[in-house]
């Protein structure tokens, strides 16, 4: 992919929706693209990162651990961003992540991350909201799914 392609997928994620040319640049510029091959394994729970993903081509099948292996419970295709919360802090993922077929990921790193906030510190503010409203949404998830359980 060129970079104005990666500038382009950038701007369909979420989190990064909103940012101009230039902040998006800063991001594709600095993020390392990885090739996976279908079946590769990107992470497992308990795998610490300090880099998130953005899927660039393909899917990535996120999968909970269970009993029996592994359930799969949703499939990240293009534009979805995975391990959101390694860009603020060192995260432990809970899923497996493994390509469904061959992939290409944007790897953003915490550093990089850093980066773009100190250079525009006005992202840093309507990031922070959105990482906020985004646990907040997983938080009231968990509070439905702990009902079932109650």
């Amino acid at each position: 992919m060129s970079l104005k392609s990666d500038i382009d997928l950038l701007s369909r994620v979420p989190l990064f929706r909103g940012m101009n040319d230039e902040q998006l640049r800063l991001l594709a510029f600095g993020a390392d693209k990885r090739q996976l091959a279908r079946g590769h394994t990107l992470f497992t729970p308990g795998t610490r990162v300090s880099t998130a993903f953005v899927v660039s081509s393909g899917t990535i099948g996120l999968a909970v651990p269970n009993r029996q292996g592994n359930r799969r419970i949703e499939d990240a295709g293009p534009g979805s961003l995975l391990c959101e919360l390694a860009l603020i802090s060192e995260h432990e993922c809970s899923l497996t992540a493994v390509a469904v077929e061959d992939c290409e990921v944007l790897q953003v790193t915490r550093s990089l991350f850093s980066r773009l906030m100190e250079e525009f510190p006005q992202v840093a503010v309507v990031l922070d909201q959105r990482i906020r409203d985004n646990l907040n949404r997983m938080i009231g998830e968990l509070s439905r799914i702990e009902q079932k359980f109650s």
